[in-house]
């Protein structure tokens, strides 16, 4: 089909090559020869009588136009797969469909984990795909890569609808036999010990409450940074240190693993924990089921 004298078609190739800035990446991805992707390239050349994408050493780059352009035709392939996806009715005891989810593991653990359970029976057609927190989030969602966001408040884009999904506090993690760990901590005690902290995400970054604690001026001996959330708690077991940890993921623990919470001695504000989705998908029925789905499964705890 042609508009104005482009075949739209060609549109889907410009997205890919403006994206991968490579004709391999991109013939793969669109499942054509290398050529059929040049030849494609020419041809987007002679319509926008520029060369969209140059090679600088070994590198393709986008010319000023390529630049220009890239966001509006992702934009638009989003717009035309949202339209095409959306069905009148869902029904997820028969739906086949994949989502693809961006959070923390703190949040796979303390959401997902619960979230799993029933799924298989209510919903057994639709899969997950969940990936860890980039700091390109916002990108993720511009370009439709990802169906849903999980992110803190402060991370959430004002370019598309969001909602809070849950909230959660914080607390004092120990070793059970953590003899310099009473029922309570003096801020003294606290500053003084041994600290295991989270760096997330990619590149690596203080989380909600370790941004508030640096803010304050609360220094405290980190002795270990830790790769995600998960790894935190084991890092106490038979050691002096202490972590200050959201506290559903806290009591998570203290089930299966010797350790103990409390409370500690300031306020940190409370984790607000939204989702988001993209504004062209703000019609979705199954991406609307799947966010109700979410929050009550929240509220069943």
């Amino acid at each position: 089909m042609h508009f104005k004298g482009l075949d739209l078609n060609l549109l889907v190739a410009l997205d890919v090559l403006l994206k991968e800035k490579s004709i391999t990446r991109a013939s793969q991805l669109l499942h054509l020869s290398p050529s059929s992707v040049s030849g494609a390239l020419a041809r987007l050349r002679e319509y926008f009588d520029d060369e969209i994408l140059v090679l600088v050493g070994r590198k393709m780059v986008p010319t000023p136009l390529g630049n220009m352009i890239a966001s509006s035709v992702g934009d638009i392939l989003l717009q035309v797969q949202s339209t095409i996806d959306i069905r009148p009715h869902f029904d997820p005891a028969t739906a086949k469909r994949n989502f693809t989810l961006m959070m923390s593991d703190y949040t796979s653990t303390v959401l997902m984990s619960g979230a799993l359970q029933k799924m298989q029976q209510i919903a057994p057609g639709i899969t997950f795909d969940m990936v860890p927190p980039t700091d390109t989030h916002s990108e993720a969602l511009d370009r439709g890569e990802i169906d849903l966001l999980i992110m803190p408040k402060s991370l959430i884009s004002s370019n598309h609808p969001a909602e809070i999904l849950f909230v959660d506090s914080y607390v004092c993690l120990a070793a059970n036999d953590n003899s310099e760990v009473g029922n309570n901590l003096s801020i003294e005690q606290y500053c003084s010990m041994g600290h295991v902290v989270v760096k997330a995400g990619t590149p690596r970054g203080l989380t909600h409450g370790d941004v508030f604690l640096s803010q304050k001026k609360i220094d405290r001996r980190i002795e270990i940074f830790t790769l995600n959330f998960n790894c935190l708690p084991r890092y106490l077991i038979g050691t002096k240190r202490i972590a200050t940890l959201q506290k559903r993921l806290a009591d998570e623990y203290i089930q299966y693993l010797p350790l103990k919470s409390v409370p500690l001695p300031f306020k940190i504000p409370d984790l607000v924990e939204m989702i988001q989705w993209h504004r062209y998908k703000e019609k979705d029925p199954a991406l609307t089921w799947l966010r109700h789905y979410l929050k009550q499964a929240d509220e069943r705890g």
